[in-house]
């Protein structure tokens, strides 16, 4: 059987996307990595509810098995620490506890939180954003 590496980031942005509680309450997409990333469109129009994430452990892109763990960091930007944890409560609900959740065509996971919210302010930008990290497991088999 030949595997296909699983892209963590693509899969996670195409689940985040598709869930209507989640972008009701975003003024824009979810976006891979942060600023100065963004488009210009979107820096613009900052500070708003917004998220970005970013792979910082698990296995090594490309790496290929049918199961992928991948620990996911998110900043939930809002024009105020309320506004922005209003974000993070709403990814919350569409992550803790999630199992067996299609993405795609075969590819699943399962989410736990790794670390409570942190209210923080980007150094750079001064955008309020709550800081969480996610545990995510990927398979490339739906079960």
């Amino acid at each position: 059987m030949t595997m296909t590496p699983i892209d963590v980031l693509a899969n996670l942005r195409a689940y985040l996307v598709a869930q209507a509680t989640l972008t009701t309450v975003l003024t824009n997409a979810a976006y891979v990595y942060g600023p100065p990333g963004f488009p210009d469109s979107v820096v613009s129009s900052m500070p708003c509810k917004l998220i970005t994430f970013l792979q910082s452990g698990g296995a090594p892109r490309g790496f290929q098995t049918p199961l992928t763990n991948a620990r996911v960091e998110f900043r939930c930007y809002g024009t105020t620490h309320i506004e922005a944890s209003l974000v993070e409560r709403t990814l919350a609900s569409v992550l803790d506890k999630r199992n067996n959740s299609a993405i795609g065509s075969n590819c699943m996971f399962s989410a736990s939180k790794a670390t409570e919210a942190s209210f923080l302010t980007d150094p750079s930008t001064d955008w309020p954003f709550v800081f969480v990290v996610y545990d995510l497991i990927f398979n490339q088999t739906v079960v």
